[in-house]
């Protein structure tokens, strides 16, 4: 704990803001008390006096390193069950969805490409997680890129990589995400919004199994199934030459498509019931309920954002706890049109809110036989 130049106590902040996960053992050949539990406090797992034997520090970073592989355990343990719920909810709720997820399940164990559309905001990446986790990749990496999120350059090196020397700047090799998802599934999301130029270099990819870093002489391999998500009419685009006729055909062997949200409007009060569930639990309210007015209101509204607009609406909900508020922006949008303003929401306001028992998220699928695929009208498989 004590240094020549300082205190140890001062470096567990920065270790926990670069490395958090890492176990941390204080040494100290003083007693100081207040200088143990600052330590502890600031993120220190363990403390030991100087002077030590050896089997005393060993069994110290064994009873660290197995709380740490624990803490590690339980937080994939809820990762994990928070997937599994969003994707039973995800394909729990109307014939429309069912219908989606049995192309999902049909397809989930081929390496065909396949295209996600949807509007905004109604599920394609869960979606493209589902196909991943039903797939034998599943144990292998899920990355996602989206397309509209970086400018060609950016987005060029971001997907293929580039090789130390490239440009300015490229001081070492950097591995893009096309060799990052070796043996897993690569999502790219607004496929669209990908410049002809790397809509090129795509469709060498998905032909060629391979394909060049930036600045290099040596093709590199890549075995990862690539799945892709637009919220545009890529047949249209096609058409008016803004995107590539033969990417298109070898994206699109098979097409899910998403109904929005106002074309399934019975999914609405399950929704509403994971995502009551959800929040509650994450800002620590102990009871919230929607009355049968706001349910009105949430059932009528188109909700042009689709499950992701519905979703910020119940988390607004649960942290501000007021349901005028929300019925008067109903109201207002009625009128002209307008959808509410983006809050903040990292701030907890003080006061709870109300919840009764609620029935449990039940899941409603209806079997299928075996072979049995019904295909919703949007959702076609095709072959190509």
């Amino acid at each position: 704990i004590f240094l020549p130049d300082g205190s140890g106590v001062d470096i567990i902040k920065p270790i926990r803001s670069a490395r958090d996960g890492t176990p941390i053992i204080m040494v100290s050949g003083q007693s100081d008390v207040e200088e143990v539990v600052r330590a502890m406090k600031d993120g220190a797992n363990d403390y030991i006096k100087k002077p030590f034997r050896g089997e005393e520090l060993l069994l110290k970073i064994e009873m660290v390193l197995e709380a740490t592989q624990a803490k590690w355990e339980l937080a994939d343990l809820r990762t994990k069950v928070r997937a599994e719920e969003e994707y039973k909810l995800l394909f729990s709720l109307s014939d429309r969805m069912n219908k989606v997820q049995a192309i999902v399940d049909q397809v989930a164990n081929t390496d065909i490409s396949l295209l996600i559309t949807g509007e905004s905001g109604t599920g394609k990446e869960l979606v493209a997680k589902a196909l991943h986790k039903a797939s034998d990749r599943a144990k292998e990496p899920f990355i996602k890129v989206n397309c509209s999120a970086l400018p060609r350059e950016l987005l060029e090196s971001e997907l293929f990589g580039f090789e130390k020397g490239a440009f300015t700047g490229a001081h070492r090799r950097k591995y893009g995400r096309f060799e990052i998802a070796q043996n897993g599934t690569i999502f790219l999301d607004e496929i669209s919004e990908m410049h002809t130029d790397l809509q090129s270099k795509l469709l060498h990819v998905l032909q060629e199994k391979q394909f060049y870093r930036i600045g290099g002489e040596r093709e590199v391999k890549v075995n990862c199934r690539i799945l892709t998500a637009t919220n545009r009419n890529l047949e249209d685009m096609v058409e008016q030459g803004r995107f590539r006729r033969d990417l298109f055909y070898r994206i699109n062997v098979v097409t899910v498509a998403i109904p929005p949200l106002r074309e399934r409007k019975e999914d609405i009060p399950l929704l509403i019931d994971y995502f009551l569930s959800r929040y509650a639990e994450m800002y620590n309210r102990d009871s919230v309920r929607i009355s049968p007015r706001l349910m009105e209101q949430f059932l009528e509204y188109p909700w042009p954002g689709n499950v992701r607009e519905l979703e910020n609406n119940i988390k607004r909900f649960i942290i501000l706890g007021n349901e005028a508020q929300i019925l008067a922006e109903f109201e207002r949008k009625r009128r002209n049109g307008a959808l509410p303003e983006i809050l903040d929401l990292e701030e907890d306001p003080p006061f709870p809110v109300e919840r009764p028992s609620r029935q449990p998220v039940a899941a409603r699928r209806k079997g299928n036989g075996e072979n049995d695929i019904p295909v919703h009208e949007k959702a076609t498989l095709k072959e190509v």
